[in-house]
């Protein structure tokens, strides 16, 4: 099974002015941009599952792309809080697993998901031993900031999709890539680079502790 982190990030490293930052919102600034969008939607096509945070989903709901075989990939959503009451999770027949630490609080938080899974304190190893079991070979990391750094931290990650987008963000307030800190340096190796107008496509390898 591979995870791919697929990102796109500023010059400076970011991925968005302030948390919350809508998609529309940041293409309204050159972050991004159709060339971006439509890797994304081929990526999603040939993915059997896709791991995303709360915050994505409330602000940009999930991406409504089905794989080249028909079906919709598993959509894995991480939460710790639940979902405001009335908000559904999905839409359509995309098959929807929320991830929590502990358990939800309220009535609220089931919107549309088929299925939950609290994971105690190890979310990540918990959620990976689920998507071998289901069978699953391809599985995106659409994560920032805390979601990245724990499947980095867990050295999940095997590669990393990153488009670089030609804007300087400089903000006080800007949601890192990766944070908080990692214990250790992630080395990669890129893999093949592109080139399409302003944007750059990189795809890399991580290079993971215990394959170095």
């Amino acid at each position: 099974m591979r995870i791919i982190n697929v990102m796109a990030v500023s010059l400076d490293g970011a991925t968005a002015r302030y948390p919350g930052e809508t998609d529309v919102d940041r293409q309204s600034y050159g972050f991004g941009g159709d060339a971006d969008y439509e890797f994304l939607i081929e990526t999603i096509q040939s993915a059997d599952a896709v791991i995303v945070g709360k915050g994505s989903v409330e602000k940009n709901g999930l991406i409504d792309t089905k794989r080249s075989d028909g079906n919709y990939p598993d959509w894995y959503v991480f939460t710790n809080a639940g979902f405001p009451e009335g908000h559904s999770v999905t839409k359509n027949d995309i098959p929807v697993t929320l991830v929590s630490r502990d358990i939800l609080p309220g009535h609220n938080y089931f919107y549309g998901a088929e299925k939950i899974i609290f994971a105690g304190k190890n979310p990540v190893e918990i959620l990976f031993d689920e998507l071998k079991r289901n069978g699953k070979k391809t599985v995106l990391l659409l994560g920032v900031g805390t979601l990245n750094t724990l499947f980095y931290k867990e050295q999940r990650v095997d590669e990393l999709f990153l488009t670089l987008c030609p804007v300087i963000l400089a903000s006080g307030g800007a949601v890192d890539f990766v944070k908080p800190a990692l214990p250790a340096p992630v080395k990669l190796v890129l893999k093949s680079s592109k080139v399409d107008g302003n944007l750059v496509f990189l795809k890399y390898r991580v290079q993971n502790q215990d394959s170095m």
